[in-house]
């Protein structure tokens, strides 16, 4: 993980950051669903299984206790192309920081 200043760290997501209020952070960009943490988990681990492809990265706040808050994310996909001589392309997509977190130069 990279550390961004004493208590914010960025880092790839994890599978239990379904407690840590990931979800809370992506309805702040648009509707998610009524997603439970066996569909997240499942999901997560289909995402991490496509090797290259998927890289979620979250944001976490470690400041108001042992336990980490996430107050960010975003995911680079790879896209594998044909043309361009077989190139690849990465895709920004997802990015969002709470509201509390904006204008703090973290997205």
């Amino acid at each position: 993980s990279r550390k961004i200043d004493k208590n914010f760290y960025i880092r790839p997501l994890q599978s239990d950051d379904y407690k840590h209020g990931f979800f809370d952070v992506l309805g702040q960009l648009t509707t998610v669903g009524k997603v439970i943490e066996t569909t997240f988990k499942n999901q997560f681990n289909k995402m991490k299984s496509s090797n290259g492809t998927y890289y979620p990265t979250v944001i976490a706040d470690k400041s108001t206790d042992d336990s980490e808050k996430i107050i960010g994310t975003a995911t680079l996909v790879i896209e594998r192309k044909f043309i361009h001589n077989c190139a690849t392309r990465g895709l920004i997509e997802d990015v969002v920081t709470i509201k509390q977190y904006q204008n703090r130069g973290l997205g």
